[in-house]
């Protein structure tokens, strides 16, 4: 029996044996089971925002998203703003626009970083027309001599518009100049004393733009949302002051 016992234990001992042998074999050389090695690190190489540019009225808030590569990776990230008086940006990518200026809102992990650029803009005040915005840029002004009846002052030249602005979405209708006529007092002549360029002629009564009866202006029957018609650049720039904007200049209007 105590042979037995004692040719069970050795056998025991050569396989323990055998198996720590090949473990060792296997470390010194380098070799690892598959599935089971923690070691190896994926490195970031970039990072891509989900907007490279926002341009936002004081108040507003939008989220940032950022993708990280090569995918799969666990990398802790970092934002910050350039101008917390700006905008600030909290650890999740979420933007508030605080006050009227620029900031560059950063997300970053070690070296590797990404950025937007961040406009805010005053409230839009409340206008009696629906307006839209035109982002600054640079474009080709003018028109290319192919074009017909091209005038000599219609050269072609690149203009930037340096600052964002907003612009009528639609022409002015009949409707709503007669509001501004009535609202503003002028009479049925038409004429009005503007100031800066003393009494002129805003508007001509047309049958298919603004007449003037019993003692008011009205538009011209079924074309209430028709264009305004036989305005002049007094009564239409009046009409601008009186909305709370101005006339666009002429490279705003050809960039429009």
């Amino acid at each position: 029996m105590m042979k037995i016992r004692y040719i069970v234990s050795s056998i025991l001992l050569m396989v323990l044996a055998v198996a720590c042998e090949k473990q060792k074999l296997q470390e010194e050389e380098g070799n690892t089971v598959p599935g089971t090695d923690d070691s190896t690190e994926v490195v970031l190489e970039r990072i891509v925002l989900s907007d490279t540019s926002l341009v936002l009225n004081e108040g507003d808030i939008r989220v940032l998203s950022a993708k990280t590569f090569p995918e799969g990776g666990s990398f802790t990230l970092s934002w910050s703003s350039s101008d917390s008086n700006v905008a600030v940006v909290d650890g999740y990518g979420m933007v508030t626009a605080l006050s009227v200026g620029d900031a560059t809102v950063t997300v970053s992990c070690g070296d590797i970083h990404a950025s937007c650029a961040v406009t805010v803009m005053g409230n839009i005040p409340d206008f009696p027309v629906e307006t839209v915005l035109v982002p600054a840029g640079t474009f080709i002004m003018g028109t290319p001599v192919s074009e017909p009846a091209r005038g000599d002052d219609e050269l072609q030249h690149e203009v930037t518009i340096s600052k964002d602005f907003y612009i009528g979405k639609y022409e002015v209708t009949n409707a709503e100049y007669a509001e501004f006529l009535n609202d503003t007092g002028v009479p049925g002549t038409g004429q009005f004393d503007t100031g800066d360029y003393g009494t002129q002629q805003l508007v001509l009564p047309d049958e298919w733009g603004v007449l003037y009866e019993d003692g008011r202006w009205i538009p011209a029957e079924d074309l209430e949302n028709s264009p305004v018609v036989m305005v002049t650049w007094y009564g239409a720039n009046e009409y601008a002051e009186w909305a709370g904007g101005f006339l666009p200049t002429e490279a705003q209007w050809e960039y429009a």
